[in-house]
């Protein structure tokens, strides 16, 4: 994916904005028509459902008696934490790389935020990797630092075991 940078000003100042990247990111709207309000029909429908399947799993999972943990402690995670309504009551913990993150809360749920060495060391039997776009990436990681023998989970856009 590309970065995507916005700029705002008066209309008297040139601003950066023909850029190769930005017009085929304009291309790239353009083509799958998201301008158009029938584009997002059935948003909410497919919101819910995600949402639904992700409460569900963790339900299923708590009343097995199985420790779920997170990996992962930035917006997208959080979002998705905070509208199903999962708190420090269903996740043990969340890990992230991000040492400025480490020793905190996630807002919202309120899980507590370590290192992805304590994540091993606390031996989950399901890890949740909340940055699903990053979730090869994050499995190598972890099974490199440790195997933990946890299965792992993406939500979005359904519950689905990876590895």
């Amino acid at each position: 994916p590309l970065p995507l940078r916005v700029f705002a000003a008066h209309a008297d100042v040139t601003l950066p904005g023909s850029s190769g990247e930005l017009l085929s990111i304009l291309a790239e709207e353009a083509a799958r028509d998201v301008t158009n309000p029938q584009f997002y029909a059935g948003l909410q429908a497919r919101v819910d459902a995600t949402l639904a399947g992700f409460r569900n799993w963790i339900a299923e999972r708590r009343a097995a008696g199985r420790k779920i943990s997170a990996y992962g402690a930035a917006a997208k995670g959080n979002t998705l934490l905070n509208a199903a309504g999962i708190t420090a009551a269903a996740l043990t913990l969340a890990a992230d790389r991000n040492p400025a993150k480490q020793g905190k809360l996630l807002p919202g749920s309120h899980v507590p935020v370590v290192t992805p060495e304590a994540l091993i060391a606390a031996r989950p039997d399901d890890i949740l990797i909340l940055p699903w776009n990053l979730a090869s990436e994050i499995v190598g990681q972890l099974k490199e630092a440790g195997e933990t023998g946890a299965e792992y989970w993406i939500a979005v856009p359904e519950m689905r075991r990876i590895a």
